[in-house]
């Protein structure tokens, strides 16, 4: 039987077209839509996958390694790390002792109780080292001064010891007090141990009583400058049996004679290493000294030159605790061969020399932590220092008028700027 035809008027034919045209609309739609979801999920799981690998590396970050630092030294003793070494130097460094060319006078052994409490087997540690600097300060001779940044106001963090400006020392040259004033620097090993602990105690209520009161036993017994003061008072003390209580003479106390010093020209009543005790003579003549503390109560601060060998001593009495020099322009490298002209020890050689570690050797100085940040930035601006007045007290070595071209040069062109 033969398949019946069905007709279609024109109002059918019609329809079908519309409704043939939203189909395929529709099929493109969502073709276009799978083609999209397609993409982006191509997208996310690339940035999934980006993520994953980026944390992959935060997590294993690749690291520098230098292996151990073993490598000892021949010349002084001093480790590094073997990575280090001076190419065709053999087994050379530069951090440490300059090639063998510097070194210095070995200090003696640390007072125990000093040494415990740096090495971290003292009760009083962490007490000690977290206020370092303010022990290191109620004890010493000159003042730091410097405008220091604070960042604990801004971000936490670890310590930072960081400066603005310039760094100058301060000295106080009067024996006593002034009127209404606290004793300060010297003049508090001046007075009787239990008398200046009370003033420390009330000048740094926040540290240990008891640690202040032994480092202050430390310093009196074994410091030299210490001893100077105990000198001075022991020397006023005779001049007033002598004198039945009456009016105590002038007497100067005289750290860092300057040049030229002639003993028989100035009879010294008392002195030491570091220091001499002058009466005045008739005519007011005593030596000549860069500084000197006077049996006066008018109070005067006299800056110290960074030149001074006594400035580290003075300032760092925790590290320098038997008050020995610091570095000093007279110090001289060791001749290595003949031809080597006999030169000074800088201050940079100086510092590296200090701060390299030697195995089995106490370092006070690499132990406080932040007492070492300060003297580490104090060290590093005298250094600088040191550089520029190099350069301006050799201005015909260094051919300083040739720079003249080049100076109109540099002005010119920022005028043109302007």
């Amino acid at each position: 039987m033969g398949r019946r035809k069905i007709m279609h008027t024109p109002e059918d034919e019609q329809s079908y077209q519309v409704q043939k045209r939203l189909r395929i609309s529709e099929n493109q739609r969502i073709r276009r839509q799978a083609a999209r979801d397609k993409s982006n999920n191509e997208q996310v799981n690339s940035v999934r996958d980006n993520n994953s690998t980026n944390n992959e590396q935060q997590n294993s970050v690749v690291e520098d390694y230098l292996g151990k630092m073993d490598t000892l030294y021949s010349n002084c003793k001093a480790e590094h790390f073997i990575s280090k070494k001076v190419a065709n130097k053999g087994l050379s460094f530069n951090d440490c002792c300059s090639h063998g060319a510097v070194t210095l006078e070995s200090t003696p052994d640390f007072p125990r109780e000093l040494e415990t409490l740096f090495d971290g087997t003292h009760s009083q540690s962490s007490n000690f080292f977290e206020n370092i600097r303010y022990y290191n300060n109620s004890l010493y001779f000159a003042s730091f001064n410097a405008n220091l940044v604070n960042f604990q106001s801004r971000r936490p963090g670890p310590y930072c010891f960081k400066i603005h400006g310039q760094i100058y020392y301060q000295i106080n040259t009067a024996l006593y007090p002034s009127d209404n004033e606290s004793p300060t620097y010297g003049q508090l090993f001046f007075l009787d141990q239990e008398q200046a602990l009370d003033v420390r105690r009330t000048q740094n209520p926040q540290l240990n009583q008891t640690t202040l009161a032994m480092l202050d036993e430390i310093i009196r017994k074994n410091n030299i400058f210490a001893k100077s003061y105990a000198m001075m008072k022991q020397e006023i003390n005779d001049h007033r049996l002598q004198m039945n209580g009456e009016n105590e003479p002038e007497l100067q106390l005289l750290f860092s004679l300057k040049p030229g010093f002639d003993r028989r020209r100035f009879n010294s009543q008392r002195i030491n290493e570091v220091a001499a005790i002058f009466s005045t003579t008739a005519d007011g003549e005593i030596p000549e000294s860069y500084v000197t503390i006077r049996n006066k109560h008018t109070k005067e601060l006299q800056c110290v030159s960074s030149m001074d060998p006594n400035v580290e001593p003075w300032i760092y009495p925790l590290f320098y605790p038997y008050g020995s020099r610091g570095w000093h322009r007279n110090l001289e490298r060791i001749k290595m061969n003949n031809d080597d002209p006999s030169r000074r020890v800088t201050r940079l050689a100086y510092t590296k020399f200090k701060i390299a570690v030697r195995r089995n050797v106490f370092n006070a100085i690499l132990l406080g932590r932040r007492l070492f940040q300060q003297w580490v930035v104090d060290s590093y601006v005298k250094i600088k220092k040191d550089r520029i007045q190099w350069c301006k007290d050799h201005q015909r070595e260094i051919k300083a008028d040739t720079y003249q071209g080049l100076h109109d040069y540099l002005q010119n062109s920022a005028m043109q700027w302007l």
